[in-house]
C-alpha cells in the first residue's frame, strides 16, 4: 500500500518529487474505516497545497519574450517550474475539520503537516465507532497522519514548442504522449496549446520603446496508477474482486495576459500580467476492502470482523488559489540556446528556470 500511494505523488509530478505523501499512512483500511466523508476530508486537507501549486505550475513558462517568430520559425524550450506554498499552507488544524468518526488521540497536537509541510510525523488519530455491546464509543483503530516532504515547493517540468504561423503570431504546443513510466508509477500524458500575438504592428502600440504581446494558453495533464489493496484474510470475506483499483489525477489550467519585453544585446528583460484558472481532480477508483466489526443484531456475523467494500471512495477537487499573477524575468542568448529565469507573483508564487533552442 505504501508504494501505491507514493505512486500518486510521483506520477502527478512527472516523477520529479519523491514524496513520502500518503506512504506514511500504514493502511488505507484504517483511513476508510472512519467513513468516506472523513477520509476525503483528511486527504483534501493534506494535498490541497499540491493542488494549488501544481495548477500554478501548469500556467507558467508560456513565454519569455513578446517577440514572435517569422513564418515557420520555431523554438523548443525545457523548463522547471517551482510553485512556492505560503507558510500558512504547510499545516492544517485537524480539530477544525469537523470529522465525524475520527478524532485526535489524547494529548496530540492538532497541527498536522500538509504535503509541503515539515518532514515530521503527524499527530495520532483515533477511529471511533459505536460498540454494539456497550452502546458507547470505542476506538477501533489508530494511525498517524502523514508527514510532509520537508520543503514548500511543488515542482513540475515542462516541454514546449512554438512556431510562427502568420504575421506576428506564434502557436505554442505542449505535448507528452501517453507513456507508462513503470509498473509502480503508472501512466502519464499531457497536452497544451496556446497562442501569442505581437501588438507592435498595431497603431496603438507601434511607438512603444519595447515589444508588447498578448497570449493565451490551456493545458491538460492526466496520470493514473494501478493499486493492489487486498482484504484482511482474518475477516469474513465478501467474495468480491479487487482487481480494478486505480488512482487517477487530472489537472487543467487556463491563462490569459499581456507580456512586454526589451532586448538589450544578448539580454532580454521581460514581464507581464494576466489572469489564470486551474483545477486538479484526484480519484481513487475501484473496489476497496475495509475491515469492520458487524454491528447489526440481525446479522449472523454480529460482533465479528467482516469486510465491507468501498467503491470509488475518494473523489476530491482542488480549485487553484491563483487568479491574477504578475511576473518578471531575464533571458540570456547564447548562439541558438537561451537561458532564462522568471518569478511570478501570486498567492502561490512560481519560480522558473529553463533553456530554449531557437531555429530560424
Amino acid at each position: 500500500m505504501n508504494l501505491a500511494i507514493r505512486s500518486l505523488i510521483l506520477t502527478s509530478l512527472f516523477s520529479l518529487m519523491s514524496s513520502p505523501g500518503f506512504a506514511q499512512i500504514d493502511n488505507l483500511d484504517d483511513l476508510l474505516r472512519g467513513g468516506v466523508d472523513d477520509a476525503q476530508t483528511l486527504v483534501k486537507a493534506y494535498l490541497e497545497p499540491f493542488g494549488n501549486g501544481f495548477g500554478a505550475d501548469l500556467n507558467s513558462s508560456w513565454a519569455t519574450s513578446a517577440r514572435t517568430h517569422r513564418l515557420l520559425g520555431f523554438d523548443l524550450t525545457v523548463s522547471g517550474n517551482f510553485a512556492i506554498a505560503p507558510e500558512s499552507d504547510r499545516t492544517f488544524d485537524v480539530s477544525a475539520l469537523g470529522l465525524q468518526n475520527m478524532r485526535l488521540a489524547a494529548g496530540e497536537n492538532p497541527e498536522a503537516p500538509t504535503v509541503v509541510g515539515d518532514d515530521a510525523t503527524g499527530p495520532l488519530v483515533d477511529v471511533v465507532l459505536d460498540n454494539p455491546f456497550t452502546g458507547g464509543d470505542e476506538v477501533v483503530a489508530s494511525f498517524r497522519l502523514p508527514q510532509g516532504v520537508g520543503f514548500r515547493y511543488v515542482p513540475s517540468p515542462m516541454i514546449q514548442a512554438s512556431v510562427g504561423v502568420f504575421a506576428n503570431t506564434d502557436v505554442m504546443l505542449r505535448y507528452f504522449p501517453e507513456v507508462k513510466i513503470d509498473s509502480d508509477v503508472g501512466r502519464i500524458k499531457m497536452f497544451g496549446i496556446g497562442a501569442k500575438h505581437e501588438l507592435n504592428s498595431w497603431p496603438i502600440a507601434s511607438a512603444l520603446p519595447f515589444d508588447l504581446a498578448v497570449m493565451v494558453g490551456v493545458t491538460k495533464f492526466q496520470a493514473e496508477a494501478d493499486l493492489n489493496i487486498d482484504p484482511d484474510q482474518n475477516a469474513i470475506q465478501t467474495g468480491a474482486s479487487y482487481d480494478l483499483q486505480q488512482v487517477d489525477v487530472e489537472a487543467t489550467s487556463f491563462t490569459f495576459g499581456a507580456i512586454a519585453s526589451k532586448k538589450l544585446a544578448v539580454l532580454t528583460l521581460f514581464g507581464g500580467i494576466g489572469i489564470e484558472r486551474s483545477s486538479v481532480d484526484i480519484k481513487l477508483e475501484g473496489r476497496y476492502p475495509v475491515t469492520l466489526i458487524e454491528t447489526s443484531l440481525a446479522s449472523p456475523n454480529f460482533g465479528q470482523r467482516i469486510i465491507e467494500d468501498f467503491v470509488d471512495p475518494v473523489n476530491i477537487s482542488f480549485t487553484g488559489s491563483n487568479s491574477v499573477r504578475a511576473h518578471v524575468g531575464l533571458q540570456l542568448e547564447l548562439l541558438i540556446a537561451r537561458l532564462y529565469g522568471t518569478y511570478a507573483l501570486a498567492d502561490y508564487p512560481v519560480a522558473s528556470l529553463g533553456i530554449g533552442f531557437t531555429f530560424r
